[in-house]
């Protein structure tokens, strides 16, 4: 490997990670298709299951369980 070799972005978005585009420039929609959704939910319940922490409280869940346990007493 050589000692004096540079590293240079292929292009400008990695220079840019963080800053958000302007709307007006924007080439993509603002929704999300099935097949996109899909991948977003499989992927999160993915990492749900190799015991990442869940990020939001669910509630409705929990009172699913609680009429659940109930009925069966």
């Amino acid at each position: 490997m050589e000692e004096n070799m540079e590293i240079v972005p292929i292009n400008d978005n990695e220079e840019r990670e963080g800053e958000q585009v302007p709307a007006d420039k924007r080439i993509t929609t603002p929704y999300m298709t099935k097949y996109e959704r899909a991948r977003v939910l499989g992927t999160r319940a993915l990492q749900i299951a190799m015991s990442a922490p869940v990020m939001v409280e669910l509630e409705a869940n929990k009172v699913k369980k609680q009429n659940n346990i109930h009925q069966i007493d």
